[in-house]
C-alpha cells in the first residue's frame, strides 16, 4: 500500500515540476520585463504551486477513483499499459494548452479557456504560417512529451510488484487518501481556488503567471456546463432604475433613414493611430479621423473576434466563456441591430472575405437579425491568387466585391464590413509587398489596409447613396505585444478605435468620455434619431448617462470608467484591485481595501446582474 501511494506522489510530484517549467518559460516570454524583486517572484510561484496542485488533482480526479478503486483488480498484463495510456490521456492535452499559451497568450492577453474551442476550427487554414512562426513550440512540445513519457513509464514500473493487501485495507485507506486529495483541489481558504484566488493576495499584473492554462480550462467548462445562478445584489426595481436595459432617446427631429455602414477593423488598436510606437502609417485613416467625430477612450468588452460582434452588434457583453450563441443561453430573446433596422425598411447585410460561418458570424448574423451574409463563395470571382489561403480574400478584391454588391442593394440598409488582411500572419498580395515594406509585418498589414480603404472611399464617393451614409469605424479586438506595465495591461491593449465619419457633416470632433463597443448599437441608432425603446447594455456616445467600459478578464469583471479601474470577482464578492487614474496614472498602487470609488462597484454588480438574470429569465426585456 505504501508503495502505490509514493508511485501516485511521484507521479503528481513529476506533473508539479513540469508546470512550475511551463510557468517559468511562459514568464520569461511574456513579463521579462515585469519589475519585481526576487522575493515577490518566489512567492509568485509558490502560491503557483498551490494553483498546479489544485489543477493536477482536478485534472486527474477520475485518474484517482481509477487508481484507487479499479486498477488493483485488473489482469496483471494490462496494470501497467493501462495505468500508463491513461495518466497521458489525461494530462498531455493540458499540457500542450499550457505550452500553446507560451504564444498564444501575447494575442489576447489571457490564459486559454473553452473559448479556443471555438476559434481553432476557423483557424485550420492558418496552421502553417503559425507553425513557420512558432515552430519552436512543436518540437518544445515534442520533446517534454517524450520525456514526459519516459519517466513516467519509469515510474510506474515498481507497480509489477505490488502486493495488493485486500479490501479490508484498501478501501478505508483509498477513500481517505481520495479525500485529502479533493481537499487540496479545493484549497484551504473560506473559498474554493478559482482563476481568480491569486487577486486576493497578490498584485493583478502577477495574475497569469500564478495561474495556468489548466486551471482557466477546467473552470470554464465547469462553468459553462453549470446553470448560472440569479444575483440579488439590487432588487428589481432599485436594478431597473439605477442600471436600465431599456433604452429610449428623446429625439427632436424625425427618424432619418440614412444609410449605414459599419466596418470592423481586425486587431487594430487605438495606439496604431495615435503617436508613438504603435502608430503605423496609415494616410488616409488619419485624414479621414480629421473630418470623423473621434471616440478617444473607448475600450473593447471582449478578448476575440466573435466575442466583440456580439458587443457591437448585440450590445450584449460577452461574459461567458463561449459564444452566447453557442451557449446554453442561444435561446435567450433579445432584438439586435439587425432586426430594429429592419422594422424600419432596412436592408441588413455582412460582408466577410472568409467562408461563411467563419468563426460562426454566421450564426451570429442570425441572431442579431442581419439577414444577408456575403462570404468569399458568394464572389463570382473564383481567381486563386484572391485568395491569402490562411484566412480568405485579401482586403482589395473583397472590397471590391463589396462595392458592386451594394450598387444593387436597395436603400436604406444597414450593411457590415469585415477586413481580415490585418490578421496574423498579416498577409498581404505579393505584388504590394514593395509598396508597404516597413520592417514590421503588422504595420506592413495596416499600411495595406489603410490603402484598400482609401481605393474603396474613392470608389464610392461619386454613388447616390455615399452622401447619405453615415460610416462607422471601430475593432473587434487589439493585438499588441505590449510592455508588461500596469497601465497597459488594465486599459492600453484593451483601446480600440471607435470614429464616425458623416459625409454630410464631415466637421470632425472628438469625445473624450469613457466608450465601449457595447455604445455602437445604441449610438447608431441614436444618429438615425431613433425614438422607440430597445435594449441595449451601452449608451450612444452622444448623450449623457453610464459612460464607462465593462470586460471578464479571468472571472473578474473589469470596469473602466473616468476615474479609473476596478475589479470585482463576483465569485467571492471582493473587488481584487482599484486604481485611480487621476491620482494614479501608471496603477501602481492598489487600493483594493479601502477602494474610493463605489460608484464603480455598485455599476458593476449592476451590469453582472442584469446579464445574468436576463439570461436565467430568457430574456434581455
Amino acid at each position: 500500500m505504501k508503495n502505490s501511494i509514493k508511485i501516485l506522489l511521484k507521479l503528481f510530484l513529476t506533473l508539479l515540476a513540469l508546470y512550475t517549467l511551463l510557468r517559468a518559460l511562459f514568464a520569461c516570454l511574456n513579463f521579462n520585463t515585469l519589475e519585481a524583486g526576487t522575493a515577490t517572484w518566489l512567492k509568485v510561484f509558490l502560491y503557483g504551486v498551490i494553483i498546479d496542485i489544485s489543477s493536477v488533482v482536478y485534472i486527474n480526479f477520475l485518474f484517482i477513483l481509477f487508481y484507487f478503486f479499479l486498477f488493483p483488480f485488473l489482469p496483471g498484463k494490462l496494470k501497467i499499459p493501462v495505468l500508463l495510456s491513461l495518466f497521458l490521456i489525461m494530462n498531455l492535452p493540458f499540457i500542450a494548452l499550457n505550452t500553446i499559451d507560451l504564444f498564444y497568450y501575447r494575442f489576447n492577453n489571457r490564459r486559454s479557456t473553452t473559448d479556443i474551442f471555438y476559434s481553432l476550427p476557423a483557424s485550420i487554414q492558418s496552421f502553417g504560417s503559425l507553425f513557420t512562426r512558432y515552430w519552436w513550440v512543436l518540437l518544445f512540445f515534442i520533446i517534454i512529451s517524450v520525456l514526459f513519457f519516459v519517466i513516467v513509464k519509469r515510474l510506474v514500473n515498481p507497480w509489477r510488484n505490488n502486493i495488493y493487501p485486500g479490501w479490508k485495507t484498501w478501501l478505508p485507506v483509498s477513500v481517505f487518501i481520495t479525500s485529502i486529495f479533493v481537499l487540496f483541489a479545493r484549497g484551504f481558504g473560506n473559498r474554493p481556488l478559482s482563476p481568480a484566488s491569486p487577486l486576493l493576495y497578490f498584485d493583478p499584473v502577477f495574475q497569469p503567471v500564478i495561474n495556468n492554462s489548466s486551471l482557466n480550462m477546467v473552470f470554464a467548462v465547469l462553468k459553462t456546463r453549470t446553470t448560472l445562478q440569479r444575483q440579488t445584489y439590487y432588487d428589481p426595481t432599485e436594478l431597473n432604475e439605477f442600471f436600465p436595459l431599456t433604452k429610449q432617446f428623446e429625439q427632436v427631429d424625425s427618424f432619418n433613414k440614412k444609410n449605414v455602414v459599419l466596418f470592423v477593423l481586425e486587431s487594430f488598436s487605438e495606439q496604431n493611430f495615435v503617436p508613438g510606437s504603435l502608430k503605423a502609417n496609415m494616410p488616409f485613416f488619419d485624414s479621414l479621423r480629421k473630418q470623423s467625430t473621434v471616440m478617444t477612450r473607448t475600450y473593447q468588452n471582449g478578448y476575440e473576434s466573435v466575442k466583440g460582434l456580439v458587443a457591437i452588434l448585440g450590445s450584449i457583453p460577452p461574459f461567458l466563456n463561449e459564444p452566447l450563441f453557442v451557449s446554453n443561453y442561444s435561446n435567450t430573446w433579445f432584438d439586435g441591430i439587425g432586426t430594429l433596422l429592419k422594422e424600419q425598411g432596412y436592408h441588413t447585410s455582412f460582408f466577410l472575405g472568409a467562408e461563411y460561418d467563419h468563426f460562426n458570424f454566421g450564426k451570429l448574423c442570425k441572431m442579431v437579425g442581419i439577414d444577408n451574409y456575403y462570404s468569399k463563395e458568394r464572389m463570382r470571382d473564383k481567381d486563386k491568387s484572391r485568395d491569402d489561403n490562411t484566412w480568405g480574400i485579401y482586403d482589395e478584391y473583397f472590397f471590391d466585391f463589396f462595392r458592386q454588391t451594394m450598387d444593387s442593394i436597395s436603400q436604406p440598409f444597414f450593411s457590415v464590413l469585415y477586413n481580415i488582411s490585418s490578421h496574423p500572419p498579416f498577409n498581404i498580395p505579393p505584388e504590394r509587398k514593395k509598396q508597404f515594406d516597413s520592417g514590421n509585418a503588422q504595420f506592413n498589414a495596416m499600411s495595406y489596409v489603410d490603402f484598400c480603404f482609401q481605393e474603396l472611399f474613392g470608389q464610392i464617393r461619386t454613388k447616390d447613396w455615399y452622401d447619405n451614409t453615415i460610416f462607422i469605424f471601430t475593432a473587434d479586438h487589439t493585438l499588441n505585444t505590449a510592455p508588461e506595465s500596469p497601465e497597459w495591461r488594465y486599459y492600453k491593449n484593451l483601446h480600440i478605435p471607435f470614429f464616425v465619419y458623416d459625409p454630410s457633416n464631415a466637421g470632425g470632433g472628438e469625445i473624450s468620455a469613457v466608450t465601449q463597443q457595447l455604445d455602437v448599437v445604441p449610438t447608431v441608432l441614436d444618429m438615425l434619431n431613433y425614438e422607440k425603446p430597445f435594449m441595449s447594455f451601452g449608451n450612444s456616445v452622444f448623450r449623457e448617462g453610464h459612460q464607462f467600459s465593462i470586460s471578464n478578464i479571468n472571472e473578474v469583471f473589469q470596469l473602466i470608467d473616468t476615474t479609473g479601474i476596478t475589479g470585482f470577482d463576483a465569485g467571492s464578492g471582493k473587488v481584487v484591485y482599484c486604481y485611480d487614474w487621476n491620482a494614479d496614472p501608471a496603477l501602481r498602487l492598489n487600493k483594493k481595501d479601502s477602494c474610493g470609488r463605489p460608484a464603480s462597484v455598485w455599476l458593476t454588480k449592476a451590469v453582472v446582474q442584469q446579464f445574468t438574470n436576463s439570461l436565467v429569465e430568457n430574456s434581455f426585456r
